[in-house]
């Protein structure tokens, strides 16, 4: 089946974020992407990591712009 909801979480390595992520992490068919100033060390299964400079990067927006949900823990 197809992917029924698409999340972005912003600041998704810090304490939050990843808490959110690996709770919500479990439920099939959604799309999880996390937006952070740091590399994924400890990353969780079936999230995707953007490593952004928010400020001189604006990929991000990207990210945001197509999210259906945006969770933002910056």
């Amino acid at each position: 089946e197809g992917i029924l909801m698409k999340i972005t979480v912003a600041g998704g390595t810090g304490l939050v974020g990843q808490s959110i992520l690996h709770s919500l992490g479990t439920t099939p068919n959604m799309n999880y992407t996390a937006v952070t100033n740091w590399p994924a060390a400890n990353s969780i299964p079936g999230v995707t990591y953007h490593a952004v400079n928010l400020l001189a990067d604006t990929s991000w927006q990207q990210l945001i712009e197509t999210s259906d949900w945006v969770i933002d823990c910056v």
